[in-house]
């Protein structure tokens, strides 16, 4: 009986006497030797882009040995950085890694930060001037002062835009522009003219 060898990242494709393909029932009536032929083995590697991301491939097939062009990757707010063996930590496969086995490979990202500027729009200066936020982190916003004004809010634009507040999740780079309100009140009056009526002193009525 022939027997089976084994090769690493390889199946055994059977035994060949030149280029015919020979088993157990072959007969053979001189010593001979035969060649192993081997294929190499076809792996699956599946790529989890993690919550919230999402993967140009979700799997790619590649003979052993071989590399792959590795798919994209992308997370609302975050900067991918590549694929690794493991979803935190493990080592990074690149377009030039050999594989060797079916494995799914973890994207890795870095959270996006920003910088919000301050612009008090003719108001007291702030500081700092300027904050470095990451993504969907909010503001504590700041109070400059206006001589006979009131602080509005802060807004996108200088004149209109829209609002932020202490609420809002940043989600980029901006200038905010502080907006003021008049803090002197202007009231309709009017002015009633008074006066005293006094009687004829020889009549003793009024006029």
């Amino acid at each position: 009986e022939l027997p089976v060898p084994t090769k690493e990242h390889y199946g055994f494709d059977g035994w060949y006497l030149g280029n015919e393909r020979v088993n157990n029932e072959t007969i053979f009536n001189e010593n001979i030797t035969l060649t192993a032929h081997w294929t190499k083995n076809r792996y699956t590697v599946t790529f989890n882009a993690g919550e919230n991301g999402t993967a140009s491939e979700s799997s790619l097939s590649v003979d052993s040995g071989d590399t792959l062009n590795l798919p994209s990757a992308s997370k609302e707010g975050y900067t991918f950085n590549g694929w690794f063996t493991e979803s935190s930590g493990g080592s990074e496969v690149t377009n030039s890694t050999p594989i060797l086995s079916s494995q799914t490979l973890y994207a890795h990202y870095t959270i996006n930060t920003y910088t919000i500027t301050y612009n008090s729009n003719g108001g007291s200066e702030v500081s700092p001037s300027n904050v470095t936020v990451t993504y969907g982190q909010t503001l504590t916003l700041p109070e400059p002062t206006k001589e006979n004004y009131i602080l509005a809010g802060w807004f996108t634009e200088s004149e209109n835009g829209t609002e932020v507040t202490n609420d809002t999740s940043i989600t980029s780079s901006m200038i905010l522009y502080a907006h003021y309100v008049s803090a002197i009140q202007n009231f309709a009056y009017t002015v009633v003219d008074t006066f005293v009526i006094y009687p004829n002193p020889t009549t003793g009525q009024f006029t």
